[in-house]
């Protein structure tokens, strides 16, 4: 298995808010994308429990798409999210990357 990836953003919201945003298909579909790109909300599926499935169509200015797909692995709101993540639905369960998220400590006050 090869080395992580950490990737670590601070959002000023609060812990439970954000862990929503990545289960809520409202939300999820408002920031899974960029200005130029946009994921509809009538493409999300979320069975947001352990083993529950979840995908999404990722619609590009050229008219192209990506489908993306994965698993929830671990759910412990708001502390810890676990889902695999793919942009090739038709590969092998154990092909696909992992995505986990976090809870943080609370930022210092000023």
């Amino acid at each position: 298995m090869s080395e992580p990836i950490v990737i670590t953003r601070t959002f000023a919201a609060p812990r439970e808010r954000v862990f929503d945003a990545w289960i809520t298909p409202a939300d999820f579909s408002a920031w899974f994308g960029t200005a130029a790109v946009d994921v509809p909300l009538d493409t999300l599926r979320m069975d947001v429990r352990v083993g529950g499935a979840w995908s999404a169509v990722m619609r590009l200015p050229d008219g192209g798409s990506i489908d993306w797909a994965g698993e929830y692995v671990e759910l412990d709101r708001p502390s810890r999210l676990a889902m695999t993540m793919t942009d090739r639905p038709d590969q092998p369960a154990a092909r696909r990357s992992r995505s986990t998220s976090r809870r943080s400590r609370a930022a210092p006050r000023a």
